[in-house]
């Protein structure tokens, strides 16, 4: 994998500040949400026309005058600035307007020290970091449960996967995704959503799977289904068993590919539906085993808010799961 050449990323960086041509942000994200660009919908808005425009020309400069990981480093870092000086604020748990943004409108040159602000900070960190002894790498970018079939061995598997909290994260993120140039049309932004694990009942899907051999899955499945009339969505009983199915066929994966006594940390949440409990970290404890795997732990280190809805008290917890192959 090639490094980035800082020099030449600096000069990329001023070139495209002074030159980037104006574009129109009404044609550039014609394609995005109708809310993105000003004047929104019902009065609300993402973007000013000043600043999406300003977006625009620099993410059409980023793909007409750049290539391989200057690029890369262009495009993340501008998805990253875009929300800076942007009328909503982004979380794990959503959206949400910024307090008077009617009031508090952002201009261009506002995004444009956000994004030398992080540039600035991003080429410190590869310079200071770049002259590791092993500084060589293979990324590989894509879906990682496709990519898996295609790797090498491996001895470690580190990752945080989506919790069943139906969360679409894709929509969480999609101030990010379009600013940064990852979304073009309405239909990658379907694709997206319809690739992801399915931990939320946002779309319609096949949520179709497998029984699995967990007591503890099988107890909370029943509870859920008992009250699925009170859910705000009657498929989440679904939803829940196929997330599990879906995290069990990434188990069995990875345990293909994972050398003897190799290592699995994931970090899972806890979920809460019309008070029913779904313990992520006990199931896939559960259903490990039958993946080729041993339980080293299972420790739970924060706690997470329930709905507002369910009272918003700091009940779910969030837990280290580590294993290793057998």
């Amino acid at each position: 994998m090639d490094v980035v050449d800082v020099r030449h990323a600096a000069r990329t960086f001023a070139r495209m500040l002074q030159t980037a041509p104006y574009i129109a942000p009404e044609d550039f994200y014609s394609s995005a949400p109708p809310t993105f660009v000003e004047p929104g919908r019902s009065g609300k808005f993402l973007f000013s026309l000043e600043v999406s425009g300003r977006l625009a020309s620099l993410c059409s400069f980023i793909d007409k005058e750049t290539a391989g990981p200057i690029q890369r480093l262009l495009r993340v870092l501008l998805a990253s600035a875009a929300v800076d000086v942007c009328n909503a604020t982004v979380s794990g748990k959503g959206r949400r307007y910024r307090r008077n943004w009617e009031k508090n409108s952002f201009s261009a040159a506002d995004l444009d020290r956000a994004y030398m602000r992080l540039f600035s900070t991003a080429i410190f960190d590869i310079s200071r970091y770049g002259g590791r002894a092993e500084s060589r790498y293979n990324l590989m970018r894509g879906d990682a449960r496709r990519l898996i079939e295609n790797s090498d061995q491996f001895d470690l598997a580190v990752f945080s996967p989506p919790y069943p909290n139906s969360f679409d994260y894709t929509d969480v993120y999609n101030i990010e995704l379009w600013s940064g140039g990852y979304l073009r049309t309405k239909s990658d932004n379907m694709a997206l959503r319809r690739d992801t694990i399915r931990s939320h009942v946002q779309i319609s899907r096949d949520m179709s799977s497998a029984a699995l051999q967990s007591s503890a899955l099988i107890e909370a499945m029943e509870r859920l289904t008992e009250k699925r009339s009170d859910l705000w969505n009657r498929n989440i009983p679904d939803m829940v068993s196929a997330y599990f199915g879906d995290m069990h066929t990434i188990l069995e994966a990875m345990r293909q590919k994972m050398s003897t006594n190799g290592r699995v940390y994931a970090v899972v949440g806890d979920s809460c539906y019309a008070g029913v409990e779904i313990p992520v970290a006990k199931i896939l404890t559960e259903i490990s085993p039958d993946s080729g795997y041993r339980v080293v732990s299972c420790e739970p280190f924060r706690s997470m808010r329930l709905s507002p809805q369910q009272g918003g008290d700091p009940k779910l917890a969030e837990s280290l799961l580590v294993l290793e192959v057998i």
